[in-house]
């Protein structure tokens, strides 16, 4: 078991082409079977095979000689730049450097928001905190968080990973609708769907310069506020069901689609897409909660599909094959897996045959070595 190029390229390949299967059968009516927290563990294990680029020694690899040979020239080459530097050395660079600067961004930017949310937050009274006790009883779930009133934001959202925070807006929200809102905001701190959000923001700053990565983000999103919905939904009866939709339509009223949440935050409603499309689509979430056996069954279904075009994905390793050059030493023969095959002698000699050419004696180490390339050993 072993890391290599070839198969960090294979990762990313697999990764890439699951994480777009995914966001596409999410889009089509095939979406009904899906259930949310079963595409947010999809798309996590999408993240886990590119950070997970291992070769096995049973891998069956698949020679190319029309693509991969002119990739690895290019990236190995030593003379491409500076005598000693190849591109792929200069590549790692430029992928570590910009990593480096889009991480700091992230870090700092979270570092600004917590200073600001500590400047301008100004502390919920007791009439909020009863409501937060009224959702812990709800919830059955007992997490420390404070509730803050800041007047810079127009929509709800939750933040931080240690201490955690729930911001109003400066809106005179009517009682019921501020328990939906604290509701909602709570279940993401017990689904811990901030620490998902950083995962994935972390995966998209490695892996920048692919724009699977950044899709995956996007459907996210949505994806989380759907399953917290959900979770919502489960907590209500259909009569408060409606009140909660109302919610969220009287948050979007008030909601700037321009103005973002600040990094690890969980927003009311995200206004990264198409916001009617987004809101018809949790609205249906919500008012078809109640899934039978057969949408459970159907996502066990999808769950052993994935895990197993997952388990295959180790298994093939795509590589570059190269014509040998001709030797132009005198007496020099050239031979392939083709024309010829070693025999190991009763004795544990080694014996290598080429066509055309007497056999002759070969140490172990050299025996092996050619069985690697695909010469095969035959026992005698």
């Amino acid at each position: 078991m072993q890391i290599t190029l070839f198969s960090f390229l294979s990762a990313v390949l697999w990764s890439s082409v699951l994480i777009i299967a995914i966001y596409f059968l999410r889009k089509t009516h095939y979406k009904h079977y899906f259930g949310m927290f079963t595409i947010v563990l999809l798309y996590l294990f999408c993240a886990a095979r590119v950070f997970l680029p291992l070769e096995f020694p049973h891998a069956y690899i698949i020679n190319d000689q029309t693509v991969y040979p002119h990739i690895y020239q290019a990236l190995t080459n030593d003379d491409g730049f500076v005598k000693g530097i190849s591109l792929l050395h200069v590549l790692c660079v430029i992928w570590i450097g910009v990593f480096g600067v889009l991480l700091i961004r992230y870090i700092h930017n979270y570092y600004k928001a917590s200073k600001s949310i500590e400047q301008y937050a100004e502390i919920c009274g007791e009439h909020v905190q009863h409501l937060v006790d009224e959702v812990k009883r709800i919830v059955k779930k007992d997490i420390d968080v404070s509730v803050f009133i800041v007047d810079n934001i127009d929509t709800p959202f939750g933040f931080g990973m240690f201490r955690k925070k729930i911001l109003l807006p400066r809106i005179d929200y009517s009682e019921e609708e501020l328990l939906y809102i604290l509701l909602h905001e709570y279940i993401h701190f017990a689904n811990r769907d901030i620490f998902v959000k950083l995962l994935v923001s972390l995966f998209c700053m490695i892996f920048w310069w692919d724009p699977v990565a950044h899709l995956l983000k996007q459907d996210l999103e949505q994806t989380l506020e759907i399953k917290c919905d959900l979770s919502v939904a489960k907590c209500l009866n259909m009569e408060e069901r409606a009140c909660y939709l109302r919610t969220i339509i009287s948050t979007l009223k008030h909601s700037n689609l321009q103005n973002t949440p600040p990094c690890a935050a969980t927003a009311f409603f995200n206004g990264n897409g198409n916001a009617e499309v987004e809101v018809k689509e949790r609205f249906r979430a919500v008012m078809n909660c109640n899934k039978g056996k057969v949408y459970q069954v159907a996502n066990t279904l999808i769950m052993c599909v994935f895990v197993l075009f997952l388990c295959l994905s180790y298994s093939i390793i795509p590589q570059p094959i190269f014509d040998a050059p001709e030797s132009t030493e005198q007496d020099a023969v050239d031979f392939d897996p083709s024309s010829s095959y070693i025999i190991q002698d009763k004795n544990g000699g080694y014996w290598l045959y080429v066509d055309s050419v007497e056999p002759f004696s070969i140490p172990e180490n050299e025996a092996e070595f050619y069985q690697q390339t695909g010469i095969q050993i035959v026992k005698g």
